[in-house]
């Protein structure tokens, strides 16, 4: 006991004896910072603004020709017969323009087909002249019977 009380004794008496540091942190003097060989980028970079192009919708595929020869030349090539029914058919349907496209809708060539009518009647989207004959000539066919009742449809609503 006598060796705890003489402990307590010099422990009050170094505390009496110095000064109590009243300094706040903020007044403590800041470290002394590091350099390394590499040096930060000073201010902000950003990098410079690219413009960015329009996403410009992609049209149907087409397959590519070579459009020569006359609109009857392409019917008889496609094996259609009654050639004067179909031709006043094709004629208010597109004049008989291969590459025929409706600007309002995905209406395209010869017989203004919609993306849905080239596949319902199992042919593939095609500025080839005799390609659409024989795909108008089964999609006629299937619907319609033949070129007569295409055209009669045609006369009483205006589209086939």
């Amino acid at each position: 006991m006598k060796n705890f009380i003489i402990s307590l004794l010099v422990t009050l008496l170094v505390m009496a004896t110095t000064q109590v540091n009243t300094k706040k942190v903020q007044d403590q003097p800041k470290p002394i910072k590091r350099q390394s060989i590499i040096q930060p980028l000073q201010g902000k970079v950003y990098a410079q603004k690219q413009p960015v192009a329009p996403i410009v919708p992609k049209p149907a595929p087409v397959a590519p020709t070579s459009v020569s020869g006359t609109c009857e030349g392409w019917m008889r090539q496609a094996g259609i017969t009654d050639i004067p029914t179909a031709m006043w058919l094709v004629q208010h349907e597109s004049g008989c323009r291969p590459t025929a496209q409706n600007p309002h809708s995905t209406a395209y060539g010869i017989f203004q087909f919609l993306n849905g009518t080239w596949a319902g009647a199992g042919c593939t989207k095609t500025s080839d002249p005799v390609q659409q004959m024989i795909c108008g000539q089964r999609y006629v066919n299937n619907r319609y019977g033949g070129w007569g009742g295409a055209r009669a449809f045609w006369q009483s609503h205006h589209w086939f």
